[in-house]
């Protein structure tokens, strides 16, 4: 990802994170600490191993979003396995790789630096087409189900990794 895109990225992350007004999203508490570089989206070995070997994930709260910063690599079994998802609205920011969205009876492709919005109260299921896809995600409302900043997300807190991945 060249220098330009990755200071955008970063001014508007941190312009996100910093004008929004300080009141909490049911089940997200700890989100008021100021304006601070969350990640450098260059940077994947910052990333916390969720699933060894497939799955790499931090996030993020404010008081109105979550920010989701991701990696899915393809294992001996395969991809991580997506579920169909509802949710608040959804913005993507693909960096580098192949991801397909289906949404209802259409599909999306979305390579290298696109951003996909997706509207809240939407299914829709996202599948990693190549060997890896690393990818921020912006969620509004908060997603309390991915527990506090800095906790490991795990089988118990989250229902999409509930379901059987490859290992």
């Amino acid at each position: 990802m060249n220098l330009i895109c990755r200071f955008t990225l970063t001014l508007c992350l941190v312009g996100l994170v910093s004008a929004l007004p300080a009141t909490a999203h049911d089940g997200v508490r700890e989100y008021n600490k100021g304006p601070r570089i969350l990640f450098n989206a260059g940077e994947k070995a910052e990333i916390k191993e969720v699933l060894p070997g497939n799955f790499f994930l931090d996030y993020w709260h404010g008081p109105h979003m979550t920010i989701v910063h991701s990696r899915f690599v393809r294992g001996e079994k395969g991809h991580v396995q997506g579920v169909a998802s509802i949710h608040g609205e959804e913005v993507v920011y693909l960096i580098s790789g192949h991801l397909k969205f289906e949404i209802g009876d259409q599909t999306y492709d979305l390579k290298n630096g696109d951003f996909f919005h997706i509207p809240d109260e939407i299914s829709h299921l996202g599948s990693c087409l190549s060997d890896e896809c690393h990818f921020v995600t912006l969620f509004t409302p908060p997603r309390p189900d991915y527990g506090p900043e800095g906790s490991p997300m795990t089988k118990e807190s989250n229902d999409w990794l509930a379901n059987e991945q490859p290992e």
